[in-house]
């Protein structure tokens, strides 16, 4: 008998499904049209994932992972496994992603014993101590795979990467090492390393780690270590004469180098989708003294699709003013047109080439964020005797931890700022290698906003709420995509009255077309409202902390309009208070059980009151609903105001339950565990 036509459209369907998943790889290849180079270890594998293989082609014998959701640890790793060569010729590096590799047999860590002398892990802890996304595969393999005791004998380092202002610091780190170390049997050398974000003290930490690394690995190993290599560029830096139409001016993938492709994704950090900006308006009053953007984009036919909670990454850019004071005070042509070709096979580019040094600076350096200790320190290799007081100078700012604080942390420095403080006249271009600074530079890196829209109610396009970070003139300590964001709001007719101006055309004139488009892409969040509809919920979001909150409110539009919901916010007073007329008009009269609680902390007509103190008045109403067993989501501020909101959850449930403060916190720390207590903050 025959299959009627459903059944075999089901079939097919099936058949079609499995063909998929199985060539994902190689259709993926195909999607974002690259060539068999894989763009992560520099070595043509054919789409191969097989650890095990590509270690043994390449003759490798050293490994080195990180595990990035951001690119910090990238960065990092890419840095210790650079200075690791230097030092130790004799060692055959592999360093890459977790994400470029399957973890299942026979390619687990257990297969590397005997294979390679040492292992050395770079993890940055997301979320509520969770690996980052792009380790999916390697925490399946961690969790469901390894077998006890199966690396015994394999040599391991780690250094994590967090902000302890989380419940859960370095939560990954740890977590590597109760799998890899206690469960996994290999030998841990020397200490887990913790990098804290949260006081600006991971680069300190990484460099007292790798120190004692370095001294560790020399003698586990028994190499002998050279004594701190010249500057040797990785890549060959040649001249580029070949067609213009190939040279990237800021595209990140090479699809969007032909005009008028159709990109079907999906979309990612490495190919963003370029997306209309639909509207943008400020939500501050102009007596606030403060601007805020809301800017809608436009995904319609991109595929492209959100949760509410969800992160929305920008891919930004320079300002022409940072730009041209980089160019200047480094003496570099912008206009030079450069190729780079690597010299060693599982190393990696560090953006697209061929380009002109404008177009990096601009596009893919961070030329804005704060420099390093160690970066200064290596300036001093390039400064010849004959310029003693400069050289001096470095030595000076650069030896000591507390000197480099004091000068150029405080002052909240970046790269060229602190050339201009040693010396404003001195031609440092003369003497600096640019390859010295496309190297050394960490790349520039996505902005990521709490995506402030609803996919029930907004599914065709995403939100974003970001207060424009400006600081005094004479630092010009701004930020970097906030700012692109307000140029853009305010339009060609404002803009002589802004401190920062941008490309706003982009890379070919791609982004000005109908309206301005930028490059973005969705990054999956863990916040996210309960899957039962009628579980009440507690938000606290002072500032720009109420935009995912104006999600999840537009989500109960939708979905639930009798949820029982709470929000604490917070702000400076009445002219910066965000959306509230949106608010006032469109949300409390459709959610009758939507109660919301405000604070003005600089308005002298009424009391300071931050939410913490909004909180305290209304405990009987947060005990009854965490009675009902409600969800609670903190947004916002990591520094102070996420451990204050904690800490007066903790002194609630104390009171109310009449129970010990030791208790309390117990129970506070479950419900983190439990998955009813959420932390989107920063």
């Amino acid at each position: 008998m025959g299959l009627d036509p459903l059944d075999l459209a089901v079939v097919c369907c099936l058949i079609a499904s499995v063909v998929l998943y199985t060539k994902r790889e190689n259709i993926l290849t195909i999607l974002r049209g690259s060539d068999s180079l894989d763009p992560a270890i520099g070595i043509n594998t054919n789409g191969s994932k097989d650890l095990i293989e590509i270690i043994e082609s390449n003759k490798k014998d050293f490994l080195i992972l990180y595990g990035s959701q951001t690119g910090t640890s990238e960065d990092y790793c890419k840095k210790f496994a650079k200075e690791l060569h230097s030092k130790f010729k004799e060692l055959n590096i592999l360093c890459s992603d977790f994400e470029n590799f399957d973890f299942d047999e026979p390619n687990t860590l257990g297969n590397l014993v005997g294979k390679i002398k040492g292992l050395v892990i770079f993890m940055s802890t997301y979320g509520e101590g969770e690996l980052p996304d792009p380790c999916v595969n390697f925490e399946n393999y961690l969790n469901n795979i390894i077998e006890k005791d199966e690396m015994t004998g394999l040599p391991v380092m780690i250094f994590g990467l967090g902000n302890s202002t989380y419940e859960f610091f370095n939560g990954a780190a740890i977590t590597l090492k109760k799998k890899l170390v206690t469960e996994g049997g290999a030998k841990l050398l020397g200490e887990v390393g913790a990098g804290d974000d949260s006081i600006g003290s991971t680069e300190e930490e990484y460099v007292s780690w790798k120190e004692t690394a370095f001294e560790i690995i020399e003698k586990e190993f028994n190499l002998t270590g050279g004594e701190d290599a010249p500057f040797e560029p990785m890549y060959e830096y040649v001249n580029y004469e070949g067609s213009e139409d190939n040279v990237f001016q800021g595209e990140l993938n090479k699809n969007y180098l032909t005009a008028d492709k159709k990109h079907l994704g999906p979309f990612d950090q490495s190919y963003p989708f370029l997306a209309n900006v639909l509207e943008s308006k400020e939500l501050c009053d102009p007596e606030s003294g403060r601007n805020c953007v809301h800017m809608e984009f436009d995904i319609s036919g991109s595929n492209i699709k959100y949760e509410t909670g969800d992160h929305l990454g920008v891919i930004p850019q320079n300002a022409k003013e940072h730009v041209s004071k980089f160019l200047s005070t480094l003496g570099l042509n912008g206009d030079e047109v450069f190729d780079l070709k690597l010299k060693d096979p599982t190393s990696t580019l560090p953006f697209p080439v061929p380009t002109n040094i404008e177009t990096a600076v601009t596009n893919y350096l961070e030329i804005t964020g704060p420099v390093s200790r160690q970066m200064i320190t290596q300036l001093i290799q390039f400064i010849p005797d004959t310029e003693e007081k400069v050289k001096q100078r470095l030595v000076e700012i650069s030896s000591s931890p507390d000197v480099f604080h004091k000068e150029v942390i405080e002052a909240n420095f970046n790269f060229t700022d602190c050339l201009n403080y040693v010396s404003p006249t001195f031609q440092w271009g003369q003497y600096i290698p640019w390859t010295f600074l496309l190297e050394t530079i960490p790349s520039l890196k996505p902005r990521f906003y709490s995506i402030s829209s609803s996919n029930l109610k907004d599914s065709d396009k995403i939100s974003v709420t970001a207060m424009v970070e400006v600081t005094d003139a004479k630092k010009l300590v701004c930020g970097v995509t906030t700012n692109l964001l307000n140029e853009i709001n305010k339009g060609p007719e404002n803009a002589a009255s802004l401190p920062l101006h941008y490309n706003l055309s982009g890379p070919r004139g791609s982004y000005k077309a109908e309206s301005y488009k930028l490059p973005v892409f969705v990054r999956k969040s863990t916040f996210r409202l309960p899957k039962n509809l009628d579980t009440p919920v507690i938000m606290i979001g002072p500032g720009t902390g109420v935009a995912p909150f104006r999600g999840f409110i537009r989500d109960r539009l939708i979905s639930n309009k009798e949820a029982d919901m709470m929000l604490f916010y917070g702000c400076r007073n009445v002219h910066d208070h965000l959306y509230k007329e949106e608010c006032d008009k469109e949300y409390i009269p459709e959610l009758k059980n939507l109660k919301v609680f405000t604070g003005y902390s600089r308005d002298p007509t009424v009391p300071k009151t931050y939410v913490q103190k909004l909180m305290l008045d209304e405990k009987d109403l947060i005990m009854e609903a965490l009675k009902k067993g409600a969800f609670v989501y903190v947004c916002g501020d990591a520094g102070s105001m996420a451990k204050q909101v904690n800490d007066t959850l903790v002194t609630i449930i104390s009171e109310k339950q009449d129970i010990k403060i030791q208790d309390a916190q117990e129970m506070v720390k479950l419900m983190k565990l439990n998955g009813r207590y959420h932390e989107d903050v920063w």
